[in-house]
């Protein structure tokens, strides 16, 4: 495809009227995309692992990647569902993709997250949608996690390597760099994101274990950072300080057509009182209480005044609802899979003055915890500032996706794509 004939199709995608301050955003990438075409292997390659349905924000992780992958800013290769029942999030999964009209990205079965550590029933919200279960994609076995990173990574150029993107346990990963030698590691993975976060402990970078999925399986989480650090191989951890800084109004879950759309907004709902039950009554863990609700998901700062008397008196399901927030901590993470200059394109690497700005901190052996920075201190090595604002703008652009593909709703009448 020439560079005319891809602008042409490029333009046509965007899900935005031409003029409006939508469309000038995803106009903003293209004078990169279409230097890339000049350029032999430049379209990023991604591939994800990620829980969907245990929580709401992989399958906004998914769909961004899925969007931006069919817009040609990425080549999203293919994506791994772990956690138990894996094979039924994988089923998830596919129907998405086939949803989002992107069934070529293949989707695996992975492990179940926990070292088989974890045996529980599924939670209400999980997995309770069956609308396109019979449908043919969905009849046919998964390949598992460990071969699908055999099959990308071993098609993988020296001179195209590949980023993986982890939202949730690390097992799956553990498991596969442990048959694999350094040298096809260093040259195969060109960084590592994740949500989560990383601190030092004797000099070298640890997994932070008070983020949850470094916490399903402890030994697998650092067993993957401490190798990548050995390998000096890239990994930006995205913290809850990032999605909170750049949380999207609930408004949003209106505004989404589509069975898609629909889903997205029953499941926030149900998924949302759990962790709003859960903090008040009996905390998965012990920092996600009643404080961690109200900082996190009503964005109230906690040396406000307003956060000491809502902590002091009891606090309503439906005046919880009113004022949460939707922090999509895995979908702010895909949008750390992008090369610089795409984020530089979008805004979202600009400094802005006058605005809060999310900050990036270099650890050792490569390491990056993105984080909102509250100080500056003399010992912090800053990178590139992050404008959150630029960034709620683009996930909430990308979520717009949803709206613009009519295999869904033509699925829905039992008409085949």
């Amino acid at each position: 495809m020439n560079t005319a004939s891809f602008e042409s199709c490029f333009r046509s995608k965007i899900p935005f009227s031409f003029g409006t301050k939508e469309y000038s955003a995803y106009e903003a990438m293209l004078p990169v995309l279409l230097r890339r075409m000049r350029m032999p292997h430049s379209i990023p390659n991604i591939v994800s692992l990620g829980d969907p349905e245990q929580d709401g924000d992989d399958q906004l992780a998914d769909i961004v990647l899925c969007h931006l992958h069919s817009m040609g800013v990425l080549n999203y290769m293919g994506s791994i569902a772990n956690h138990h029942p894996s094979d039924k999030r994988a089923n998830f999964l596919r129907t998405q993709h086939f949803l989002l009209g992107t069934p070529e990205v293949l989707v695996a079965a992975g492990t179940d997250g926990t070292g088989g550590r974890e045996h529980r029933a599924l939670y209400y919200h999980e997995l309770q949608n069956q609308t396109f279960d019979d449908q043919e994609w969905n009849k046919n076995d998964h390949i598992d996690g460990h071969r699908l990173l055999h099959q990308i990574l071993n098609n993988t150029t020296t001179s195209n390597k590949v980023s993986i993107l982890n939202t949730s346990s690390f097992q799956d990963l553990s498991e596969y760099f442990k048959t694999q030698d350094d040298q096809t590691l260093r040259e195969r993975i060109g960084k590592v994101v994740s949500q989560g976060g990383y601190k030092i402990e004797y000099g070298l970078p640890q997994p932070d274990l008070t983020a949850m999925n470094n916490k399903f399986n402890p030994e697998a989480a650092t067993y993957v950072t401490t190798r990548l650090g050995k390998l000096n191989i890239p990994s930006d951890a995205w913290g809850k300080q990032v999605a909170a800084a750049a949380a999207l109004d609930r408004d949003f879950l209106k505004t989404l057509p589509g069975p898609l759309g629909y889903h997205i907004g029953w499941l926030a709902d149900r998924k949302d009182y759990k962790y709003y039950f859960d903090a008040l009554h009996q905390p998965f863990m012990p920092h996600l209480g009643k404080e961690w609700l109200l900082e996190i998901y009503m964005g109230i700062p906690r040396d406000s005044k307003e956060f000491q008397e809502i902590l002091s008196q009891p606090l309503p399901f439906q005046t919880f609802l009113k004022a949460a927030k939707y922090p999509a901590y895995d979908a702010c993470a895909a949008i750390g899979t992008l090369d610089p200059e795409i984020l530089r394109c979008l805004g979202i690497l600009e400094p802005s003055t006058g605005l809060g700005q999310v900050q990036t901190h270099r650890l050792d052996k490569g390491c990056t915890n993105i984080y909102v920075q509250e100080s500056r201190g003399k010992d912090t090595d800053l990178k590139s500032p992050i404008f959150f604002a630029n960034l709620q703008c683009q996930l909430r652009y990308f979520q717009a996706a949803v709206a613009i593909f009519e295999d869904g709703r033509r699925l829905q009448k039992g008409v085949k794509p």
